[in-house]
């Protein structure tokens, strides 16, 4: 689940990148505003939890 889950987050990273390029190539780069969103992500077995739910904790991130 947790390969799956950085896969899917891979594949946007690819498809923006794409968006990116495609703007750049079309020379509207420098005339377009890109707003990229997104929610939280799941809890991938953090606190014994895998999906979304009631409760927030705090995850875990390499990034640290």
């Amino acid at each position: 689940m947790v390969a799956a889950y950085y896969a899917m987050v891979a594949l946007i990273d690819d498809e923006t990148g794409r968006i990116l390029a495609a703007l750049d190539d079309l020379g509207l780069a420098e005339d377009t505003l890109v707003v990229f969103t997104s929610d939280h992500g799941e809890m991938l077995g953090d606190h014994g939890l895998l999906l979304k739910g009631p409760l927030m904790y705090e995850g875990r991130c390499a990034c640290r």
